[in-house]
């Protein structure tokens, strides 16, 4: 917050621009508003309790949208140095709306000399308030014009009033009355503002709020080019009366709505009953129907009726879009046959009878996927619990997959006495038919011989108890139910300072057939 510097005893002058709290545009009082300006030791204390207040025309001048407040030397003849929190707030004098347009913070010294005169009169006590817009004492006093004594009080005081003519004002702004004339289908009745009448297809007395369909606004039809343009007129009975047709059951035995084919004039109500639909065409079987039940519509021939129907309940809004194109509807029972091109979209392989697409087949069939190590894999030490390698596993769906697994191991020098191994683990379940291979280096204690066939099973287990091996895997993998494929290595005795690495290269490739 701004501050600003006052003298101790000594008269003080701010000229402060005003400005609106809400829009923060400049703010001119104007004759509307007046302003008080205050000083308080604290920013919350009330207006009553300020240590100096001033007003317009008591202390501040106003010029455009800047105010000047001054202080004679009495307002500040006790003071002590000190600061005061200062604000000028504007108060409209006709709806009392009340804001703040300034504030400051005052710090008052002593002067280095004091004013011996001032620019305002020397007086101790002031109207704080005097009437709101007021910006100066009054220095003349004008002489007020001679006004009648008398005024209109009566409407027969008031002459020269044209015919048929109600006094108000039309022009802008205020003024004098000026007549007003009676137009837009309004009327004076005997003194009384009213509504003309209505006439036309809707009608309704001079003044009087109930309308009434007139006899020319409707028919019932059959009337040729003199019923354009007018509404249907319904029977007592709510149905729709043809009166060239006569009404009558229809032969197939729906009561019926209908129209004839021929002239297309009107609609006939057969029978009233809640299976009402729409017929046409007439009778017999060359003629079609729209039912109100369920939203059929349909058509008759041959003694046969065919319909299309909607669902008996929907459950949201539905649109069924017809392609801008000739041909025949398939169906969904029975054998179709496509001449054109079929595409499908958002298919999926659900079970055995879901139709493929290419791209389906594509993902499905032939398809080879596997890794090979970036770098080793450490085995747990102390166990001979199974670690999995998550980079060389993979989920498998139901089918089968030619699997083909090759596996190195580099174990330090302690590795000769828990020996490493390992295995492909399948966690759903298939059957395996294939060869497991391994090889193994010169350190080694197992009684196995090197570069042996250990098993006929390509997911099986191999455990030599030596430092180093390889094995290989090649085989077939049928999966009855989804799973994930393992590839898996631990230690072949539980040995604390030994480890063996599935080292960089290891690799395994899955391809379904």
């Amino acid at each position: 917050m701004e501050q600003i510097t006052g003298y101790i005893a000594d008269s003080s002058s701010w000229t402060i621009a005003l400005v609106h709290p809400i829009t923060g545009a400049a703010f001119t009082p104007g004759n509307d508003y007046g302003l008080v300006a205050t000083f308080k030791n604290r920013e919350n204390d009330a207006d009553a309790n300020a240590v100096i207040q001033k007003a317009t025309g008591a202390g501040i001048t106003v010029s455009g949208s800047n105010a000047t407040v001054t202080l004679v030397r009495a307002d500040t003849a006790d003071f002590c140095e000190c600061n005061l929190h200062f604000g000028i707030r504007a108060t409209n004098a006709s709806t009392g709306a009340s804001f703040t347009v300034a504030e400051r913070r005052v710090k008052f010294e002593k002067p280095t000399t004091l004013e011996t005169t001032t620019s305002v009169d020397v007086v101790t006590t002031e109207d704080p308030l005097p009437f709101g817009g007021v910006t100066s004492y009054v220095d003349d006093i004008e002489t007020l014009p001679d006004y009648p004594t008398s005024f209109p009080t009566t409407p027969a005081d008031i002459n020269n009033v044209g015919h048929d003519k109600l006094l108000g004002r039309h022009g802008a702004g205020t003024g004098t009355a000026q007549e007003i004339g009676i137009d837009g289908g309004l009327e004076l009745q005997g003194g009384n503002l009213r509504r003309a009448a209505l006439t036309g297809f809707v009608e309704a007395s001079a003044g009087s709020g109930t309308t009434t369909l007139s006899a020319s606004a409707a028919s019932e039809g059959g009337n040729g080019v003199t019923d354009a343009g007018k509404l249907v007129k319904f029977t007592s009975d709510g149905g729709l009366l043809a009166s060239q047709l006569s009404a009558y059951i229809e032969d197939i035995g729906i009561p019926a709505v209908y129209a004839d084919s021929v002239n297309g004039t009107s609609l006939v109500v057969a029978a009233t009953n809640a299976d009402l639909f729409a017929q046409f065409a007439g009778t017999g079987n060359n003629n079609a129907f729209v039912a109100r039940i369920n939203g059929a519509f349909g058509w008759v021939r041959g003694g046969y009726s065919g319909s299309i129907t909607a669902a008996g309940t929907l459950t949201a809004n539905r649109t069924y879009t017809l392609p801008d194109a000739t041909g025949t509807v398939a169906l969904l029972e029975g054998a179709q046959t496509f001449t054109g091109q079929v595409e499908l979209s958002g298919q999926s392989a659900t079970n055995s009878t879901s139709a493929m697409t290419r791209g389906l087949s594509d993902a499905r069939y032939a398809r080879s996927w596997g890794a090979a190590l970036a770098s080793g894999v450490n085995s747990d030490t102390n166990t001979t619990t199974y670690k999995t390698v998550t980079e060389l596993s993979f989920a498998l769906e139901v089918g089968t997959y030619f699997i083909e697994c090759i596996l190195i191991h580099n174990g330090n020098a302690s590795y000769a006495t828990s020996g490493c191994k390992d295995r492909l683990n399948f966690t759903g379940t298939a059957t395996a038919t294939g060869t497991l291979y391994r090889s193994f280096d010169n350190a080694t204690t197992s009684s196995i011989a090197p570069s042996s066939v250990v098993s006929r099973n390509p997911i099986g287990e191999s455990a030599p108890t030596n430092r180093s091996q390889t094995t290989w895997r090649q085989g077939i993998l049928t999966v009855t139910a989804a799973g994930t494929l393992q590839v898996q290595i631990a230690q072949s005795v539980a040995v604390a300072a030994a480890f063996t690495t599935l080292d960089t290269g290891s690799s395994i490739c899955i391809t379904k057939v």
